[in-house]
Formats: structure tokens, C-alpha cells, sequence
């Protein structure tokens, strides 16, 4: 079906640009419009941001992370075949069609992922796209990530601004207004099961061992003694991890190269970085990030295990659209401050956890349907303990006395959850003014994320605990 629409001036052209001179003319481009540089090469730009539209937001996701076909491997059934993960054919080659990243993205719309993995070819589609008419291709495209586009968050995604989770030279130009920030994350579980059935096999028989516990079988005894994997032929956990960490590391840097290509024959500015400390950019610390959840391990840090939520945002703002009276009780299945925040933005009246008793469940309704929001009491006290209990005070008076009247009101918003969007409407500001007002905040206060000015808000009595 056709959108009606013309093409844009230059389509064909980004199209048609040619492939080595896409390689030989590719370099990193971070000054957009709208952004001011620091420094000794202080520049500010004195345009406003233009984001992307959804046909070069389209383009840049498919030339990405696209589908385009089938995997029509030439592998011998007998030897190797059935180490393949799946059939499809995408923009990259992945291990044994692996194809375990997905490409996350955020905008000034809201925060979103591409599903790609659960999409297959049609029936009897070997190419998506060669073949197909400049028009066809240019509906496929759209149709496709339309289709595979997972709304996360009605904003922009909350990701560092300032040390430790961002690099120095990146607080100036990353995630800003009228961008979009792409992140690709793996999924390390899928490449270590198919790496583990492809070392069991008979064909190499490995036995794991643990280096850092006297190369110990990892609890294989059994196999070892019915003879299924063999004791002298021995490969460690840390071995096979650092192999699995190698493959996911090549399909983000494909994912990117691909982008950074797109990005060139296109004539748009950007550039791969990897300014983000990753727990950060997941949510793994004190910003919301991408929203994942961490669970505690054994020994170590807590690693990330999923993200919850998806769909839902949207599913709630489509059902406020449609149904402006009804009342939404949204639930959830781990008690997130940020998630709950997510949950109210996007129209629901009340937050449960899964954990939430029978009464609990009856409480909140009675509540929504008085026309009052509802909290559930684990995440009160989840909140209290995070954000005022858990680390000790810090004498910052003079600091505080030191700011400026915007910068004490941009404290206040920024300390309860508050967007750069949000604080920029309520004073009619540019979303890059209050990012400079917020880092600079942050800065004068010593503090590296939303958690600590938080803290301090409460403990000097500028927020209540009861505002939460």
C-alpha cells in the first residue's frame, strides 16, 4: 500500500550513494544543530534542533539491524546446519544466525526497541527488499519497523549526563534534544546455550572446569563417568564467556559500522561512541537508563537479567486515548521507582507489584476509583530506603547557597524525577538550557546522578518525603 506521500529530495540519492565511497568518506560528526560545545573550541550553534524523520529514523533502523531475507547458509546438514539458531537473514552476520542484539533507541518521542528477532520473511520471500520498485522499498521499510517497534517510555531516555556513567568529552553532545540515540544490547544467554550444545556435542566432547576453583569440572561429573564429554579435553568458563563476549561485542560493532555508513550516504551527522558505562545506560546504577533488572549474584556485582514493562507504556497511553474516563490500575512485576514513574506518565491512576497482598489489590481500587493515585506501600518503602536512608549526610550548605534562584527551581524538579522536557515547559526554556542548568547543578553540588540530588533534596528539606 502506498502512503500517497512524495518522496523526499534526496532519497534516491542516499540510496544510490556508492558503497566505497561511503567507507572512504565515513568520519564521526558530533556538532548538531542546537548544541553548544565547551572548552577552548567554545562554539555555540544558533539553530534550533531538527530530529530525524520517521523515513531517515526507518533507514538508518533497517540499514542497522533490517531483515532481509532468508539465511540460505551453505552448510551441510551433517556438519554444521544444526548449529544454526534460526533461518532469517539480517543487515549483519551473526555466529551460527545467532542474531542475539537488538537495536534500542530513544528520541524525543519516548524510548523504544526494535523487536527483530521474532520477525520471519514471508512465505516464499528469499529478499525483503532487492528487487522491489525506490516505492515499495520505501513502504516496506517503514511498514517494517512500524510493525517491530516496541514503545519502552513516553520520554526520552534518562541516561547519564555526568561522571562516573558518562566520559567528559560526551556530557555535551550526547542524547541532547532533537537526537536519536541508538543502543544496541545483547542477549549473552542465547550465544552461551547454543556455544554449550555445540561443545557437548560428540563432535568435541568438552568438559568445563572452573580456573578460579582448581580447573573443577562444572558440576559435569555425571557426564563424565557415563562417557558423553570427555575429562582430558577441558575448556574453561572464563575461556568460553570471554568467546561469548567477543561474538556479542562484533554484532554491536557491525550493528554501528552499518549505521555510521547509512549516516554518511544519507548526509546526516553522528558518530558511534562509547562514552556510557554500560550498567549505567541499562539502569543498572542511579539512573533510570534503558530500564533493565538487576539481580543480585553470588559473588560480584548484580547483573542485568531482562527488562520489564515494553508494550505496557503504550498499551496504556492507547487506552487513555481511546477511554479517557476509565480508570488503569497498572502492574508490575518488581518493585521499580522508575517504572512506577513510567507507568503514572503515561496515563495509569495507581501502581501494584506483583507481590501485592489481596488487600492490597482491593485497596487500590477503591482508590482509582475515587479519583486518587495509588501507590503500592513496597515501593514507598522501597523508595525511602533507596533515596533518603541508605547512604549517610553530606554537609553541603555552602554549595546549595551558591546556586542560582533558576538553578535551586531546576534542583527541585530534576530531584523528584522531573524530565528536561518537563522543566523546560514549566519555564518556557529550551530543553538544552535546562540540561546546562541541570549539569551545572550537579556540578557545583559534587553529585554524578539523580539519586544523590534526591537525597540531598530531602535531607535539607526542599522535598518531603510525602512528595515522593
Amino acid at each position: 500500500m502506498s502512503s500517497g506521500l512524495p518522496h523526499p529530495p534526496g532519497l534516491g540519492d542516499g540510496l544510490a550513494y556508492p558503497f566505497f565511497q561511503s567507507v572512504f568518506d565515513r568520519k564521526s560528526r558530533r556538532m548538531a544543530l542546537g548544541m553548544t560545545m565547551p572548552g577552548t573550541l567554545e562554539y555555540a550553534s544558533p539553530y534550533k534542533p531538527v530530529p530525524l524523520t520517521e523515513l531517515e529514523e526507518a533507514l538508518l533502523l533497517v540499514a542497522g539491524t533490517g531483515l532481509t531475507g532468508l539465511n540460505l547458509g551453505d552448510i551441510d546438514p551433517s556438519m554444521g546446519a544444526d548449529a544454526l539458531v534460526q533461518w532469517t537473514a539480517r543487515t549483519w552476520p551473526s555466529s551460527c544466525s545467532n542474531h542475539g542484539t537488538e537495536l534500542f533507541f530513544t528520541n524525543d518521542d519516548g524510548t523504544y526497541f526494535l523487536d527483530m528477532w521474532n520477525l520471519v520473511p514471508e512465505e516464499g520471500e528469499l529478499a525483503t527488499l532487492s528487487g522491489k520498485s525506490l516505492e515499495a522499498q520505501v513502504e516496506w521499510i517503514l511498514e517494517l519497523v512500524r510493525r517491530a517497534k516496541v514503545p519502552l517510555a513516553p520520554e526520552r531516555a534518562q541516561m547519564p549526563t555526568g561522571l562516573p556513567g558518562l566520559f567528559v568529552f560526551n556530557h555535551w553532545n550526547a542524547n541532547m534534544p532533537g537526537t536519536t540515540l541508538f543502543l544496541p544490547v545483547s542477549n549473552m544467554t542465547l550465544e552461551y546455550i547454543n556455544l554449550l550444545f555445540i561443545y557437548f556435542s560428540s563432535d568435541y566432547r568438552f568438559t568445563l572446569v572452573d580456573e578460579t576453583n582448581g580447573y573443577t569440572p562444572c558440576g559435569l561429573e555425571r557426564w563424565i563417568d557415563a562417557g558423553r564429554i570427555d575429562p582430558a579435553r577441558q575448556m574453561g568458563i572464563v575461556e568460553l564467556e570471554q568467546r561469548v563476549l567477543s561474538m556479542q561485542v562484533v554484532e554491536q560493532a557491525f550493528i554501528c559500522q552499518n549505521i555510521n555508513l547509512a549516516l554518511q550516504a544519507m548526509g546526516l551527522g553522528g558518530w558511534t561512541y562509547t562514552g556510557y558505562i554500560a550498567r549505567y545506560a541499562l539502569g543498572g546504577m542511579d539512573v533510570p537508563g534503558l530500564g533493565f533488572r538487576f539481580e543480585e549474584a553470588a559473588r560480584g556485582p548484580s547483573v542485568p537479567v531482562g527488562r520489564d514493562g515494553g508494550a505496557a507504556f503504550g498499551a496504556i497511553e492507547a487506552i487513555r486515548t481511546t477511554a479517557p474516563g476509565l480508570r488503569i490500575l497498572a502492574l508490575e512485576c518488581r518493585t521499580g521507582a522508575e517504572q512506577f514513574s513510567l507507568a503514572l506518565r503515561a496515563g495509569a491512576d495507581g501502581f501494584l507489584t506483583r507481590e501485592a497482598e489481596p488487600a492490597d489489590v482491593v485497596a487500590a481500587l477503591h482508590c482509582i476509583r475515587r479519583g486518587e493515585t495509588y501507590v503500592a506501600p513496597a515501593l514507598v518503602t522501597k523508595m525511602v530506603n533507596t533515596y533518603v536512608l541508605r547512604n549517610p549526610e553530606h554537609s553541603l550548605e555552602d554549595a546549595y547557597d551558591s546556586l542560582s534562584d533558576r538553578e535551586h527551581e531546576v534542583l527541585l524538579l530534576a530531584a523528584v524525577g522531573h524530565t528536561n522536557r518537563e522543566i523546560a515547559k514549566v519555564f518556557h526554556l529550551s530543553e538544552q538550557t535546562v540540561h546546562n542548568y541541570r549539569a551545572t547543578v550537579m556540578e557545583k553540588l559534587g553529585f554524578h546522578d539523580r539519586v544523590q540530588l534526591l537525597r540531598f533534596a530531602v535531607k535539607r528539606g526542599i522535598v518531603s518525603v510525602a512528595d515522593l
